[in-house]
């Protein structure tokens, strides 16, 4: 009995000394000598080191956000465990809530909140309860569980609100900071900042240039108070949720510039120079994935609207609000966020007029839309004379790969764009909003 519970006790040490072994037990009788083996009973103390789990994409590392349980914490199957997060292809940050797929007790957390964990490491051991299943015949080594990252409405909740209090707790400490003078201290880089050093490094590598032009949204802005209170398109607009979508002018401009594509395709393209780095080749892609850039909690997010060039306006105008919804709740997968062929950015929502945005490698062209607002525009008026009166405006910025891309073929697209958003003027809500 002593030489069980001492087995027990390294059993915490040795995992694989949990297992039944076979044992051989001599009896004496006054006929011969029997013998025969027999397995003892199970020990139920077994530590499982929990592996973090492959997530795809090619992620290879993910860092620890934040922990929810240390050490001695009791977990019930699917309690959070900790929170992760890891860089994809751009410049987006994935968060990934964890949760147990066992019940028991927290033995060993293997990371530091803020450390790096790479694909396939041990983030902790737990002794697991007894009454999990063991396996029946022994491997040698503790059993592996991978944790695989859960995403549900509730855990999203949960990660946003505690991304929200660390970002209060963060910005009143740097203030405090700040307001007392304390000393300089260095500032690690978070996944997020780094992959953005990393992709802004290689994307100022291309040779960008700069094309500005004003649009006149006047019409748009008209149309867009018109399809809000025709009382025919709330079903066009309603969200799963029933509530009607509003429609925004980056709905408009996103869908200019899709017409604008299917008369300059290379502009929807990307360039694959990894293939045959000797041989770069530019593949026009046939679908008009645009990508949205986001500015959300978890930094620069570009959730990307798959076949641009069959939607409408409507349609747009839900996708984008389904997208930012998305965003804004941490819920974006990294499959949301692939295979974009050009990308839109509305800087105007924010303020600003005109910029130079970066492109997003490898696609060839990026458009920054303006902020709209009103201004002074000389007009002619019906008897010849000039008049001065009220537009919308907004500017329109585009970056291109000046090693595929010259100013004129952007001037042309970005000119296609010009006449669509002024095309609309005079004629049907509906057959604009719908078509």
């Amino acid at each position: 009995m002593f030489a069980f519970r001492r087995s027990c006790i390294r059993a915490r040490l040795r995992p694989e000394l949990l297992w039944p072994r076979p044992v051989l037990i001599t009896r004496l009788t006054a006929d011969s000598m029997q013998t025969r083996s027999f397995r003892s009973s199970q020990c139920h103390l077994a530590i499982k080191p929990y592996l973090l789990a492959d997530i795809g994409e090619g992620i290879t590392e993910c860092q620890i956000i934040s922990w929810e349980v240390k050490v001695g914490d009791e977990v019930e199957e699917f309690d959070p465990i900790c929170e992760v997060q890891s860089d994809k292809a751009s410049v987006e940050v994935i968060g990934f809530p964890i949760t147990s797929r066992f019940s028991g007790t927290i033995h060993k957390l293997h990371y530091n909140a803020g450390d790096v964990a790479k694909v396939g490491s041990a983030l902790l051991d737990m002794d697991v309860h007894g009454d999990e299943e063991e396996p029946e015949e022994a491997t040698g080594t503790a059993s592996q569980e991978l944790l695989e990252p859960i995403s549900t409405s509730e855990l999203a909740e949960k990660t946003t609100q505690r991304h929200d209090a660390r970002l209060g707790s963060r910005s009143s400490s740097a203030t405090t900071g700040m307001a007392r003078g304390q000393q300089d201290y260095k500032a690690p880089l978070p996944p997020i900042q780094k992959r953005m050093f990393e992709s802004m490094t290689q994307s100022l590598s291309v040779p960008h240039f700069l094309f500005t032009h004003a649009v006149d949204l006047t019409k748009v802005m008209t149309l867009r108070k018109t399809a809000l209170s025709d009382g025919s398109l709330s079903s066009h607009l309603q969200d799963e949720a029933g509530s009607v979508t509003k429609i925004t002018p980056l709905a408009f401009v996103i869908k200019a510039l899709s017409q604008a594509l299917l008369a300059h395709p290379i502009l929807n393209s990307v360039l694959d120079t990894e293939s045959d780095p000797t041989e770069p080749q530019l593949i026009i892609k046939s679908s008009h994935n645009i990508g949205v850039a986001m500015d959300t909690k978890q930094g620069l997010l570009v959730p990307v609207i798959r076949n641009v060039q069959n939607h409408s306006v409507a349609s747009l105008a839900k996708e984008i609000s389904r997208m930012s919804s998305l965003a804004r709740a941490g819920k974006l997968r990294p499959d949301d966020m692939k295979g974009g062929t050009i990308v839109v950015s509305n800087i105007g929502s924010i303020g600003g007029h005109a910029v130079a945005p970066v492109i997003l490698t490898p696609m060839t062209a990026i458009v920054a839309v303006g902020k709209v607002e009103q201004v002074p525009v000389f007009e002619a008026g019906e008897d010849g004379k000039d008049r001065i009166v009220k537009r919308d405006r907004a500017v329109l910025s585009w970056s291109a790969d000046h090693r595929v891309l010259d100013g004129a073929t952007v001037a042309r697209c970005a000119q296609e764009v010009e006449n669509w958003l002024a095309y609309i003027e005079g004629r049907d809500v509906q057959e604009v909003v719908l078509g």
